[in-house]
This record gives structure tokens, sequence and C-alpha cells, in this order.
């Protein structure tokens, strides 16, 4: 046994506790590093979550209006099927037994569908060519005829 062993040596004791402090250091830097990335990343999703939400609302209401105000202002033929001017708004009249009677230009032939949903007044979601579409209907003055305004969803919707 050397006479040292005995003796009380400060610089091992302190390199321990500094060894230890770094080590805890270290952790509490990791910690709140991941804790910061969680909260960011949450509130990433929320933000996205609420802004996707209030984008599609707007669609949704945009597309009921626009069926809205064709239907009340074209209650006969001949229609002016091009009035809201918009590449991403196609509209087609159809009668009550679902013959179409009228469509837009920029339809290109196709015919919109007209679900359930959309016969009650709501707005549907649906695809033409792949494409996602907001349809809305609406009931024209003439009881046989109805109004599909259709608007062109960008917005990924995932349910």
């Amino acid at each position: 046994m050397s006479a040292s062993a005995g003796v009380f040596q400060p610089s091992v004791l302190r390199g321990r506790l500094l060894s230890v402090a770094a080590s805890i250091r270290v952790k509490l830097a990791v910690f709140f590093a991941v804790a910061v990335a969680l909260i960011l990343a949450g509130a990433g999703v929320v933000t996205y979550q609420l802004l996707r939400h209030s984008l599609l609302a707007e669609i949704e209401r945009d597309v009921a209006m626009r069926a809205h105000t064709f239907s009340a202002s074209h209650p006969g033929p001949p229609y002016d099927l091009d009035t809201f001017a918009a590449p991403d708004v196609f509209i087609q009249v159809q009668t009550g037994d679902g013959t179409v009677s009228a469509r837009s230009a920029n339809l290109a032939g196709r015919s919109l569908p007209l679900p359930d949903s959309a016969r009650r007044g709501q707005v549907a979601e649906v695809r033409l060519s792949s494409r996602p579409l907001m349809l809305a209907a609406a009931v024209s003055s003439i009881a046989t005829a109805t109004t599909i305004v259709s608007n062109r969803c960008n917005v990924a919707r995932a349910r």
C-alpha cells in the first residue's frame, strides 16, 4: 500500500465531480432539445389542421353560395353557364329525372355526378377524372331543374 492511497486527493475528487456535472448537463440539454422539438412538431400539426379545416369550410361556403346565386339568377333556358368565368368552376343543369340539359364549356362533354347528399343541399366531395371537386346543388325556380356548381378542391382531404 502506498502512502498516498490513504491521503485525500482533491484533484481526483474534482475530476469525478466535473464528469458527473457534465453528464447531467448533457442529459438536460438532450432532454430540453427533444422537448422543444416535440412542442414545435405538435404546434405545426395543430396549425396545419386548423388552417386546413378553415380553408375547406371556406371552399364549401363558396361552392354553396355560387350554386344558390346561379340558381336564383338564371331561372330557365337559355342558360349563360360561363357566369363565373373561372376555370375551376363547373356548372351543370339537370332535369328532375337526372337528364343533363346544359353544362358549362369547361366540362368538355363530361357530366358531374350528383350524390344524394348534394340533392339534400349539402356540399359533397366528388371526383371527376381523378380531380377532387366540391359540389353543391340548388333547385332553381323551375321545379324540374337542378343547378350544380363545382369548385376544385386543392386541399388534401383525409377522413
